[in-house]
């Protein structure tokens, strides 16, 4: 039969032992730090009547000491202030520790939003970005989660792509035209 001493001990030793045990838990996991997204280029693909493929490659930034699986995404584009279009990824991507990857994602872009910008665009050679990403993740605990990114920035246009969008557009009239 035990004391109340023995049984003080035995509380005693087993409460410093079962805090060690969970601080040493605690410090081996780290919690995930957001991938963040940055864009890296964008192309126009094909032009059709009422829309327009472009295909954004997007960087996946990865701030992590374990790697990070992307499982796939939402993004949607902001150009000039005016949202042009979402594109949707499925692909699964490991974003190495401390490191980037790249993803090509096309977005559908309606006619009616690019002809408001693109003559804009195209006369002051920049164009104004955001791409806002939902993301779904796994990391180090493997559970599936998502979580949201957004950059920002300003890019040129290379005289190839403003040309290919200029000969796309509807001519500009400057005043009234006489016969």
């Amino acid at each position: 039969m035990q004391t109340v001493a023995t049984e003080r001990l035995n509380v005693a030793l087993a409460l410093p032992a079962l805090l060690l045990c969970l601080a040493g838990g605690c410090v081996s996991w780290t919690p995930m730090v957001p991938p963040q997204v940055s864009l890296v280029d964008m192309r126009f693909e094909s032009l059709t009547l009422f829309e327009t493929t472009a295909v954004f490659t997007l960087r996946l930034a990865n701030e992590n000491p374990f790697p990070v699986t992307v499982d796939g995404g939402v993004y949607a584009m902001t150009l000039n202030g005016v949202r042009v279009g979402k594109g949707l990824s499925g692909d699964a991507v490991e974003v190495p520790r401390l490191a980037t990857a790249t993803i090509e994602v096309p977005v559908h872009v309606s006619h009616l939003a690019l002809v408001f910008e693109a003559r804009d665009a195209i006369e002051r050679g920049t164009v104004d970005y955001v791409v806002s990403a939902r993301l779904h993740t796994r990391g180090q605990e493997r559970r599936s989660r998502y979580v949201e990114s957004e950059s920002r920035g300003t890019f040129s246009l290379p005289p190839a792509q403003t040309q290919r969008l200029d000969s796309f557009l509807p001519a500009v009239s400057t005043g009234p035209t006489v016969p």
